[in-house]
């Protein structure tokens, strides 16, 4: 049986029968469910360099009890990295001929960029997770005025409403869940 990899492509593919956006989904790369977007480091490709066919699922027409698209699409791989994914062997050769150094510098900037979205996003979530936790733990200090220390914590603390919400840290989740990344697949 196996487990299939997703492969997000932007623009979206269509389906040739029906028009709806199809999900891309492969067996050629390690078998983890990862989900892969061009410019994203292939695991396990059967090729270093080179082109791989695919057929379309369409979950759509399947539903419909239409035939299934006897379309394919290419994968387009340059040193076990996703380089594109056409929808013609011809537009595939072509796609692979083309690429240089250029589309590797934006790939590499694109990851590095996506690595401190996902840094910065874990690092704000655990940094309130811990004001929280100091929160419910906290002590007055004997060594400073009540006012104080008051006016101090306001600077450094979690904002009042996520502090008197019923499930404080369902509320801390949730503002974080508004500026993370989007998540594809199960890494």
């Amino acid at each position: 049986m196996g487990l299939f990899d997703t492969i997000i492509v932007d623009p979206p593919l269509t389906c040739s029968r029906c028009g709806v956006e199809l999900e891309i989904q492969t067996k050629h790369f390690d078998p983890a469910q990862m989900t892969y977007r061009v410019g994203s480091r292939i695991s396990g490709s059967p090729v270093l360099s080179g082109i791989l066919a695919e057929s379309v699922f369409c979950l759509d027409c399947r539903r419909a009890g239409r035939e299934q698209p006897d379309d394919a699409i290419f994968l387009v791989i340059w040193h076990s990295i996703l380089a594109g994914v056409e929808r013609t062997e011809p537009d595939a050769e072509s796609r692979l001929a083309s690429i240089d150094r250029l589309d590797l510098i934006e790939w590499l900037d694109e990851a590095q960029r996506a690595e401190r979205d996902s840094k910065r996003c874990f690092w704000d979530l655990y940094r309130d997770v811990e004001m929280w936790h100091e929160h419910l733990h906290r002590e007055d200090s004997e060594d400073q005025s009540p006012s104080a220390a008051r006016s101090f914590a306001r600077i450094f603390r979690l904002p009042d409403e996520v502090l008197a919400a019923e499930d404080p840290l369902d509320e801390i989740l949730k503002r974080h869940k508004e500026t993370s990344p989007e998540r594809d697949g199960l890494f």
